[in-house]
């Protein structure tokens, strides 16, 4: 599966380090899953921190940047196996979301380390051809309290 660059992507990937590799993956996860499963944009199965990560290729499409957007970025996996499509089959007829955690990791001398990571919940889930197909967005973005934390005088007294 092809991979499109933007102008501004592919200006930083020629101004990045030559010694430094980056690894995308992403981890889908949901109850009825008897353990998460791990992916990597690879063309081999890779070891991160103790986990093995399928290799499968995938593309992320990413929003729009408009007010009409609905901040949701669409995912395809491509040729996925015959489990992976039995996973997916029993978690589509359950109201639990699928939660989706994309994550870059940064392979350099001192060994694999953690950089971007976000977590999202998909919205619609369809699947051809063995390609899985995914629409994700945050959980409840308009609803997200913040700051999440709620500081009581009890807890901090020197906010009276």
């Amino acid at each position: 599966m092809p991979i499109s660059f933007t102008q501004a992507m592919k200006e930083a990937l020629a101004s990045a380090p030559t010694d430094v590799t980056t690894i995308d993956t992403m981890v889908l996860n949901h109850p009825t899953f008897p353990s998460a499963l791990y992916f990597a944009r690879s063309e081999y199965d890779i070891e991160l921190d103790g986990q093995v990560y399928i290799g499968r290729q995938y593309k992320i499409r990413f929003p729009q940047m408009s007010a009409k957007s609905n901040s949701s970025l669409s995912i395809t996996l491509s040729k996925i196996g015959r489990q992976t499509i039995s996973y997916i089959d029993a978690a589509v007829i359950t109201l639990d979301p699928i939660t989706v955690l994309a994550q870059s990791w940064i392979l350099g001398t001192s060994g694999p380390q953690s950089g971007f990571e976000t977590a999202l919940e998909t919205r619609v889930v369809t699947l051809k051809n063995n390609d899985l197909n995914l629409t994700a967005g945050y959980p409840d973005l308009v609803n997200l309290k913040v700051p999440q934390r709620v500081y009581t005088t009890e807890e901090f007294p020197g906010i009276r």
